[in-house]
């Protein structure tokens, strides 16, 4: 059963208010989201951020490949876990306020414990166009679909969007083939060109969701009419 609760929870934390909007209810997960306007408590963000840390980490994608090769600043960090980590707790701080730059952030926890096992962080870059700074799953929930239904809120939660676009390592074979199947296009030229040898930068357009479920319909249907001939 899956569907979208309109209303907004308050979550009270040492006497201070915190208003979240639940997004959606699905398969033991709850999808919530904290708007442009809402403060978010740091004990979430911290949640959050060690979830995406472990996450980020597993699998160990950049073994062997040296700091330099990174652009990584080797006076200042001696691994790239210690260089995440640093890069994830400014990131995530400064998500907590109200800022110039508006941000929204959905998160996903199991209603059985209230553990938080999926995050996507999304900043305003210019009116109607949109990046995703973060997003992840926890190793222990993938392959649920979680990653996909986290974009699908994502675009909902933003109706007026014209582009959206993020980064991945160019490293990370398996979310490129995951943006690129959930319609994302590649760029070849990076945007950012300190950037180019380090990170692939996806962009969605508004109508390629709708172009890439056409698809999948006109594929569902294909393979219904190979295998149940009328």
């Amino acid at each position: 059963m899956k569907f979208r609760l309109l209303t907004s929870v308050f979550l009270s934390i040492s006497s201070l208010s915190f208003t979240l909007e639940t997004l959606l209810i699905e398969k033991g997960f709850l999808y919530e989201m904290y708007g442009s306007q809402e403060e978010i408590p740091l004990s979430e963000l911290q949640a959050g951020r060690e979830m995406y840390f472990e996450a980020y980490l597993n699998p160990c994608l950049h073994e062997g490949i040296p700091l330099m090769a990174m652009q990584i600043d080797e006076t200042r960090f001696h691994s790239y876990e210690e260089f995440i980590s640093d890069m994830f707790q400014r990131d995530f701080e400064s998500y907590q306020f109200p800022g110039d730059t508006s941000r929204l952030y959905i998160q996903v926890r199991r209603i059985q414990d209230g553990k938080i096992i999926g995050i996507c962080a999304i900043l305003m870059k210019a009116p109607h166009s949109y990046y995703i700074d973060h997003i992840g799953v926890h190793k222990d929930f993938r392959r649920q679909k979680i990653g996909s239904t986290l974009i699908e809120q994502a675009l909902k939660a933003i109706p007026d969007y014209i582009d959206i676009s993020l980064d991945t390592r160019v490293f990370n074979k398996s979310a490129q083939f995951f943006y690129e199947k959930l319609g994302f296009e590649k760029v070849e030229v990076h945007p950012y060109a300190q950037k180019q040898s380090i990170y692939c930068h996806y962009v969605f357009m508004k109508d390629s969701y709708m172009n890439s479920v056409s698809a999948q319909m006109q594929f569902l249907s294909a393979l219904v009419d190979k295998n149940f001939p009328k």
